[in-house]
């Protein structure tokens, strides 16, 4: 750790293990990187492989949590500097046990690196959020934020990863949240954060999670699990899931119809008029609320004759939602 860097090119020329596996106890950043670009290079001889492993495993176990989670964060390129299988798989078993660090920030850069690794990774960050989710439930009381929730490293994670299996644990979490005690999310945390990191999750995951989100947005177990998969589908926003929100303005149950009109609105496409003229003449009230909302987002002036149709509707926020929606597509025109 003096003031001269360590000639790690050099290391590598002379095959020197010992000298890159000192390197990689460098507080510097860019030694440290600079060390395992070089070790991950020589990998590829099987010969090295079991020496670096061990000093690599030894790094993610350093009393010190800032090697541990540099070591972790470093990982994440291992994938592009080698082809040897043997290598490979040690790693990703060392980075999922990395994924129960008492450290939050080791723990997060393992899961991100594991997400290199691809689809393999999937049940050990699957089972890293549903264990971070019940840690949340047993301990509920335990003020949280956004950057030291346990559960956000493995939704960004999964996310990040792009399968759709991951959607039903996602949504999961959503409605196991809503059992817990209001004063969990006391200190500038809520419900609303958590749900803006899941549904942008399931929005990276894109087009294959439709399927899945139609089905929960259909029959969902609570009326977040509803919500949440509404506002993933209009995230998503492709041709799939805009015909499955404006589907939706059909379905039976009123909260369905609801709030695929408000995450119709914030779609922002204009195929969704029609439907949502339809709309405004609902039974439930708050559909009609939200249709004219939306018809007033997406400024539409087809939506100018039912909007002042809607001005004699019985409700009053329907009738004042309208009036808005008119002055937006008035202003809209000039």
């Amino acid at each position: 750790m003096g003031l001269f860097k360590p000639n790690t090119k050099k290391m590598m020329e002379q095959r020197d293990i010992p000298g890159l596996i000192n390197a990689l106890l460098d507080r510097r950043e860019d030694v440290v990187e600079a060390a395992l670009n070089a070790i991950t290079r020589l990998v590829n001889e099987t010969d090295l492989s079991d020496q670096i492993l061990d000093a690599i495993r030894a790094q993610l176990n350093n009393t010190n949590s800032d090697i541990r989670g540099q070591m972790a964060f470093r990982l994440r390129d291992v994938t592009k500097k080698t082809n040897n299988s043997y290598f490979l798989e040690n790693i990703q078993s060392a980075l999922v046990k990395s994924l129960d660090d008492p450290d939050f920030h080791v723990c997060a850069y393992a899961a991100r690196s594991l997400v290199q690794f691809g689809r393999s990774s999937y049940e050990a960050l699957n089972l890293g959020l549903l264990k971070a989710a019940a840690a949340v439930q047993l301990h509920p009381f335990t003020p949280l934020t956004y950057d030291s929730d346990p559960r956000i490293k493995f939704v960004k994670a999964l996310g990040d990863l792009g399968v759709d299996e991951a959607v039903p644990s996602l949504l999961v979490t959503i409605k196991f949240q809503d059992d817990l005690p209001s004063v969990t999310f006391a200190y500038g945390y809520g419900k609303g954060l958590y749900m803006d990191a899941v549904t942008d999750a399931i929005g990276k995951i894109g087009t294959t999670a439709v399927e899945k989100l139609v089905y929960y947005f259909k029959n969902p177990s609570s009326d977040s699990e509803r919500q949440c998969s509404a506002i993933a589908l209009r995230k998503i926003g492709d041709q799939k899931a805009l015909e499955a929100l404006m589907g939706a303005l059909t379905n039976e149950n009123e909260t369905t119809r609801m709030y695929a009109a408000e995450q119709l609105g914030k779609l922002g496409n204009r195929c969704a008029v029609e439907p949502l003229i339809l709309a405004l003449q609902d039974k439930d009230w708050l559909v009609r609320c939200n249709a004219a909302r939306a018809l007033g987002d997406l400024c539409d002036v087809k939506a100018i004759g039912p909007l002042q149709a809607a001005l004699q509707d019985p409700d009053e926020i329907v009738r004042k939602n309208s009036g808005d929606a008119l002055s937006k597509l008035t202003a809209s025109q000039h």
